[in-house]
């Protein structure tokens, strides 16, 4: 039941990026949320208003390195400090952040930040 649930939530969210949302997604990931976590390890990304998922409930989760950039983009880096800071080519940094950006449904470097406190990523 949760693999059906997670994959409805993905053709649900391909569907919200087209504008032709027909189900709440917020109700499938509060159903979601009721398995046990080991049961549902990488569920969805979702708009939860009141109660944010933690970040375990990520399509995609952030990979190792992501949460790196990610913690380093809230320490106020620019991308160019990130590179020398972690022994990557500028262009590498670029990429993780692209993917940060869509694995946390965000297009800035501040709504970065604040969702990935929203999800328990980063601490305050």
């Amino acid at each position: 039941m949760a693999d059906l649930l997670r994959q409805f939530l993905r053709m649900q969210q391909k569907e919200e990026r087209s504008g032709s949302s027909s189900v709440s997604p917020n109700y499938v990931a509060q159903l979601l949320s009721a398995f046990p976590p080991e049961l549902v390890p990488a569920v969805v990304k979702t708009h939860v208003t009141s109660a944010s998922l933690p970040a375990s409930y990520l399509v995609d989760p952030i990979s190792e390195r992501e949460l790196e950039v990610l913690q380093l983009v809230a320490a106020g880096l620019s991308n160019d400090e990130i590179a020398k800071k972690l022994y990557l080519a500028t262009s590498t940094v670029k990429r993780h952040i692209n993917n940060i950006y869509a694995k946390l449904d965000v297009h800035s470097r501040t709504q970065a930040v604040a969702r990935g406190k929203e999800l328990r990523l980063l601490v305050d």
